[in-house]
């Protein structure tokens, strides 16, 4: 019977499975393939080419597993070497064009924050705060996302977005900004909710 993925460590995971142990690979793939495939069908509604990009991934991840270092953050590693993966197969099977601006990147499953849905419980507030969000930039989007919604270290999401460290906190600054001009008459601003840390 396996123990509660909660409560083993990443980097212990990442070691039993460098070292042969499928029941780890098995492990990471039930603690984060939800978290891949939500952000997976932000670029494309197409269940099937998410769910190869997960496969192949953890494919590699297996075969490779002798010859990988052990990632200081195992969630941002997945979540670029998935992003890497998925944009490749969709160039690949013409679903999407490589473009600056990532422009088909839409959080179509953007799920409001946990931190912000218990400081406001209000339907029409998270409404309003998703109806915001969709009119930000696909980038703005897309850091957004893996700050407030994964968690993420600004070096984490820099690397995944491939960017440098400064253009992500002008991203993020602009967006902030844009979300609090949104909710500047609200009982509960949305910037307070909302911190560079």
């Amino acid at each position: 019977m396996r123990e509660p993925i909660d409560h083993i460590d990443d980097q212990a995971m990442w070691h039993q499975m460098q070292q042969g142990q499928s029941q780890a690979l098995a492990m990471i793939y039930d603690k984060y393939a939800n978290v891949l495939y939500n952000y997976g069908k932000s670029f494309t509604t197409k269940s099937t080419i998410v769910e190869d990009a997960i496969q192949d991934l953890l494919t590699e991840v297996w075969t490779r597993r002798a010859q990988l270092t052990t990632p200081h953050s195992v969630k941002g590693y997945l979540i670029k070497s998935f992003r890497q993966k998925l944009l490749r197969l969709l160039t690949k099977e013409k679903q999407w064009q490589l473009v600056n601006d990532y422009s088909t990147f839409t959080l179509n499953n953007f799920q409001v924050p946990l931190a912000w849905e218990e400081a406001n419980e209000n339907q029409a507030f998270k409404q309003k705060l998703q109806q915001a969000i969709s009119e930000l930039s696909s980038r703005q989007q897309e850091a957004i996302i893996l700050k407030y919604t994964e968690n993420l270290t600004h070096q984490e999401i820099a690397d995944i977005m491939d960017i440098k460290i400064q253009t992500l906190y002008n991203l993020l600054h602009t967006a902030i900004q844009k979300l609090s001009k949104t909710f500047q008459n609200e009982a509960h601003p949305v910037y307070t909710f909302l911190s560079f840390s």
